[in-house]
């Protein structure tokens, strides 16, 4: 319970600048959009035809995986500020790398055919360039002293059990769900079809607390001046979203965390033993802070 009041303290108007990060693997599908930054205590795939950029506000991002990181065909990779590679660097035919500062590679790095990379990439191994690449500035051979940054997952392993002014999810479900500390003390769902909506104003804040799995199937919505960035899942288990689904806020798991295709995240992804599994045609993106009928 003290671990959990000094996140929800420490994260009160702070909006995390990582998208998705997890202590294992991430796995991008096919078609997804990714609007943050990415860190990986794993390899890090992305899959064809995926959108990986910055936030409307053009801060910058950083990506890095412990492990190879493997890019697909047609992938675009958009306005990272550094991209930290703990392995061999693979991009696909056809991609789009443009990165402000630099990549730092451990291990060998293959561009494929027409694929544009703009920004310095700087590996131990060998480099390998596919036909048409257009290629800049250019490539070098980086020192030991370069080697990539060290990874910390900084996320708690262990979710305490809440305790304190608490109220029972499963009896607010189906109304509006006010501010505050809700719980569940096992698995919970959230069947196809069905909807649940937070309500609130702009500094209002919600922790909710599953003791188990986590299955998403319908739909969160947000009414009045509600904001994703103040929502927090802290999950002990899997987090589950399936295909089509709406969420917002952060989740902050101990388990693996499955995006279904074409479901929808406003909100970032945290995973402190687990894997990142992200479906193909899924959007994943950082809460702005603002309610999206607020921002025209």
């Amino acid at each position: 319970m003290l671990y959990l009041l000094i996140l929800v303290a420490a994260c009160r108007g702070f909006h995390y600048v990582n998208v998705v990060k997890c202590q294992g693997a991430i796995t991008i599908g096919p078609s997804a959009t990714v609007v943050g930054g990415i860190e990986s205590g794993g390899a890090l795939t992305i899959g064809s035809n995926s959108y990986i950029r910055s936030t409307s506000d053009n801060i910058r991002f950083s990506y890095q995986s412990v492990g190879a990181m493997s890019v697909h065909n047609n992938v675009s990779i958009l306005y990272g500020k550094r991209v930290d590679v703990g392995g061999a660097l693979t991009i696909g035919d056809r991609s789009y790398l443009n990165v402000a500062d630099v990549v730092y590679v451990t291990g060998a790095v293959t561009i494929g055919a027409y694929t544009r990379v703009i920004g310095t990439v700087n590996g131990f191994g060998a480099f390998t360039k596919g036909q048409g690449t257009s290629y800049l500035p250019g490539d070098r051979v980086i020192s030991q002293r370069d080697k990539i940054r060290e990874f910390n997952i900084g996320i708690q392993r262990d979710v305490p059990i809440m305790d304190g002014d608490l109220l029972e999810l499963d009896d607010k479900r189906h109304d509006p769900l006010s501010p505050g500390k809700y719980i569940h003390s096992a698995a919970w769902s959230l069947p196809a079809g069905e909807n649940m909506t937070f309500s609130g104003n702009y500094t209002d804040e919600w922790v909710i607390y599953i003791g188990g799995a986590a299955n998403i199937a319908g739909n969160i919505e947000l009414i009045g001046k509600a904001r994703a960035s103040n929502i927090y899942w802290v999950v002990d288990g899997t987090f589950t979203t399936l295909a089509h689904s709406t969420l917002w806020g952060n989740v902050i798991s101990v388990g693996v965390i499955n995006i279904g295709d074409s479901a929808t995240v406003f909100g970032s992804l945290h995973s402190s033993g687990g894997a990142c599994n992200i479906g193909g045609l899924a959007t994943l993106q950082l809460p702005s802070g603002v309610h999206p009928r607020d921002e025209h």
